[in-house]
């Protein structure tokens, strides 16, 4: 009996255990679950679903846009008394804030005589080429009235330098190469560009046919059929187009019916640049066009306007653009872009004539 006895108290103890241990655990499991669910999801490590793959893309990326790029005649002395550097001395942190930069470059990249002050013809040196990758430019358009100045030799020539420094280029080669895409893979985001020139800028032989180097010129039946096929392998297509009245702020019935065009054929952004000065901007069809960046690094120092230029940052992700931010800048000594703030600044976001979002 007194076996017996001993047997059955340990039996009870383990049965009191049992059951407090059963209640914890669902006490604890309804903690758990409770947390799970009113608790803010990026605040959990683990995903709701576990990941297939070992890499996420990237849901944004930043491109800065900038207007003309000159290299010679004005700046190229300026250069010669400095360094390299100097025109991008105040624009460098801005510049590699961004995922990608896109200019336009106003001449040919070839060895050759010095441009004096004056000449209507640009040049730039091919020692001056690894700047332009030191300050984070990754794509550049040649489509433009200047990069043919020195003949074909010239564009074969800026094609070759450029890629020596990886830097990417649009809107000029030999017949079809210079109509086709570039497409920048940035992130996981891939960004088409198309670049044109205005015919009206152009000189006999400027332009880009089957034997010939030169610059795609903008043709409406041609932008159809450039962005369709642009848009088959890009997320977001951006189209530029060099055109409207030198020093003029009132874009041109021209610019504004082949920007429409584009964004009706289904770009996502038309950047410009020729005029030399700022010119407004709009949003058509909820997206925008930005008719004239103005100069960026320019020797035009005869006038405030062609001293004054904005940058625009977008940012983009494979649905399009999210949003734009406007960076003005005024150029000193003939050729360094260098950013303003307060009424300076004011007066310059004003030429863009903004549109309420």
């Amino acid at each position: 009996m007194l076996v017996i006895r001993h047997f059955i108290v340990p039996m009870r103890l383990l049965k009191n255990s049992l059951s407090f241990l059963i209640t914890g655990i669902i006490i604890f499991s309804f903690f758990v679950f409770w947390s799970y669910f009113n608790t803010p999801r990026n605040f959990f490590v683990l995903s709701d679903k576990p990941s297939t793959t070992t890499t996420t893309e990237p849901q944004e990326v930043s491109l800065l846009t900038i207007g003309d790029i000159m290299l010679s005649r004005g700046v190229a002395y300026k250069i010669s008394k400095n360094n390299s550097e100097y025109p991008f001395a105040k624009m460098k942190d801005i510049l590699w804030k961004s995922d990608l930069v896109f200019g336009n470059l106003e001449g040919p990249i070839i060895e050759g005589r010095t441009i004096a002050n004056g000449e209507m013809v640009f040049r730039i040196d091919p020692n001056l080429v690894s700047v332009l990758a030191d300050n984070n430019i990754g794509i550049l358009s040649l489509a433009n009235n200047h990069i043919p100045n020195f003949g074909e030799e010239g564009i074969k020539s800026t094609l070759t330098k450029l890629g020596y420094q990886n830097i990417h280029t649009v809107g000029a080669g030999q017949g079809e190469d210079a109509y086709r895409a570039t497409i920048v893979n940035v992130k996981g985001i891939k960004i088409a560009f198309l670049a044109y020139s205005d015919p009206m800028t152009a000189q006999l032989g400027y332009a880009a046919t089957e034997d010939h180097y030169g610059v795609a010129l903008m043709d409406n039946s041609r932008l159809k059929n450039d962005i369709a096929m642009a848009k088959e392998n890009a997320d977001v297509v951006v189209v530029y187009m060099h055109s409207g009245e030198e020093y003029e702020t009132v874009p041109t019935a021209r610019q504004v019916n082949f920007a429409h065009l584009a964004i009706d054929n289904g770009a996502d952004l038309v950047i410009g640049s020729h005029a030399h000065v700022v010119q407004s901007i709009e949003k058509y069809q909820n997206k925008y066009i930005v008719y004239g960046l103005g100069n960026f690094i320019f020797d035009q120092m005869f006038s405030l306007p062609t001293r004054q230029g904005v940058m625009a940052r977008f940012i983009l992700t494979k649905a399009g653009i999210k949003s734009v931010e406007f960076l003005p800048y005024l150029i000193n000594d003939y050729c360094q872009p260098t950013p303003v703030e307060g009424n300076d600044a004011a007066k310059i976001l004003r030429l863009l004539k903004i549109p309420a979002s």
